[in-house]
């Protein structure tokens, strides 16, 4: 009986595998043709837009205008890359001066420390 049991456990366990194994190769398979359909998805919407700028769908003046927005885009990307290097040096500036506040504040703080070690000496002197 218990190898019976046995038996069909095993049978059960191989059975298992197998699916899982040939789930596995399906979900490969099936991300190799979602990345097909999506090339193919892509290469169909260049060939649209030839088709559409062959056949004239595309006309002059609107070609005129989406050249106007590139150029308005570009200048706009100009400017914010202007804008980001000149953050950028301020951030250094600033990070600079940080330092340079943090070395003034360590070096009063010492001051301080000896400062204070000076008047309790004084004062233990006093005291005696």
């Amino acid at each position: 009986m218990l190898h019976q049991l046995l038996s069909i456990k095993k049978r059960r366990e191989q059975a298992l595998r197998n699916e899982m194994a040939s789930n596995q190769t399906l979900q490969q398979q099936k991300s190799q043709d979602i990345q097909e359909l999506k090339k193919n998805q892509n290469k169909l919407r260049e060939d649209w837009c030839l088709c559409a700028k062959f056949v004239g769908k595309i006309e002059r003046k609107e070609f005129l205008s989406l050249q106007e927005e590139l150029c308005a885009f570009q200048r706009q990307d100009e400017k914010m890359t202007h804008q980001l290097q000149n953050n950028m040096a301020e951030l250094r500036m600033l990070v600079a001066r940080e330092n340079e506040l943090r070395y003034e504040l360590k070096a009063v703080l010492v001051s301080q420390e000896k400062v204070n070690y000076i008047i309790n000496e004084n004062e233990i002197n006093v005291g005696q």
